[in-house]
C-alpha cells in the first residue's frame, strides 16, 4: 500500500501529526510506503499568485511547479491520502492551505485526475474545543471531494492541549481507544466500489458546462480525450 501524508504542522511533532501517524500504522502496518510532507519545511513554494496559469496554460506553467508538482504526483501514485491539520483560528494551518490552494486546477470543475476518484481519504485535525477540529476536518473533507476522492473518513478530536506531551492520560486513552475503530473504518473502504451522490453530482453538472466551454480551451481538451463531454466517466459504475 502507497500512503501519502501532507502535514499541516512541521515546527513540532503534533498531536495531529501523531494520531495521524498512529491511524496510518494501524491500517497498514508496517508493509505501506510512507511519503510524508510537512508544512512548510517541505514545501519551498510560495502562494498561490492567482495568476491563472495552472488553468489556462497548464500546471506546470506555475510559478511554484517545482515544488507542488512532486507532492501531486506521490498523491496520485498513493492508494491513500492522508491530510491532517492541526485547527488555527477554527480554520486549515496557513502553512498547508498555501498549498491546497495551488491544487485548484484539479478540482471536478477543471481538469480531475481521474485515479483520485478510486482513492481512500483520512483527514485528521486536533483543537483545544471540539467545534475548531470538526470544522478543519469538514474543510479537509471538501478539498478531498474537490478532487474527486468520496471515500474519506474524518477524525477530529479536542485534546484541549497544545502539544502531545501535554495531553491527560484520560483523553490519550480515549484517542488509543479510537484510533483502531478509525483505522477499521478506513479499512473498509479500500475494495469497496462506488462514489457519492455528491462527486457524482459535481462531475455531471461540471460536464454539462464543460460541453459548452468557449473560454478554457485547456479544460475542454481535457474533458474531451478524457471521453467525459459523451458518456464516459473515470471511474467504474
Amino acid at each position: 500500500m502507497k500512503i501519502t501524508i501532507l502535514n499541516g504542522q512541521s515546527a513540532h511533532e503534533g498531536s495531529t501529526r501523531e494520531i495521524a501517524k498512529q491511524i496510518v500504522a494501524s491500517v497498514a502496518g508496517a508493509d505501506a510506503f510512507v511519503s510524508e510532507f510537512s508544512f512548510p519545511a517541505d514545501y519551498k513554494g510560495s502562494f498561490c499568485r492567482g495568476c491563472s496559469a495552472c488553468f489556462f496554460s497548464g500546471e506546470k506553467e506555475c510559478g511554484d511547479a517545482p515544488s507542488v508538482q512532486p507532492i501531486i504526483e506521490s498523491m496520485v501514485a498513493a492508494d491513500l491520502i492522508v491530510l491532517s491539520s492541526p485547527t488555527y483560528a477554527y480554520g486549515i494551518s496557513g502553512a498547508l492551505k498555501t498549498f491546497l490552494d495551488h491544487l485548484g486546477y484539479c478540482w471536478i470543475e477543471h481538469r480531475p485526475y481521474p485515479g483520485m476518484f478510486s482513492k481512500v481519504g483520512l483527514c485528521v485535525s486536533t483543537s483545544g474545543l471540539v467545534p475548531g477540529s470538526k470544522r478543519v476536518v469538514d474543510q479537509l473533507i471538501d478539498n478531498m471531494h474537490g478532487w474527486g476522492i468520496s471515500k474519506v473518513v474524518g477524525y477530529a478530536k479536542a485534546i484541549f492541549s497544545t502539544s502531545w506531551s501535554r495531553v491527560q492520560p484520560k483523553v490519550k486513552e480515549q484517542i488509543e481507544a479510537e484510533i483502531p475503530q478509525i483505522a477499521e473504518q478506513v479499512k473498509a473502504l479500500f475494495g469497496k466500489g462506488g462514489v457519492s451522490e455528491a462527486v457524482k453530482n459535481s462531475f455531471m453538472e461540471t460536464r454539462a458546462i464543460q460541453q459548452g466551454n468557449v473560454w478554457n480551451k485547456l479544460d475542454r481538451d481535457y474533458w474531451e480525450q478524457a471521453g467525459w463531454l459523451a458518456e464516459g466517466l473515470p471511474w467504474e459504475d
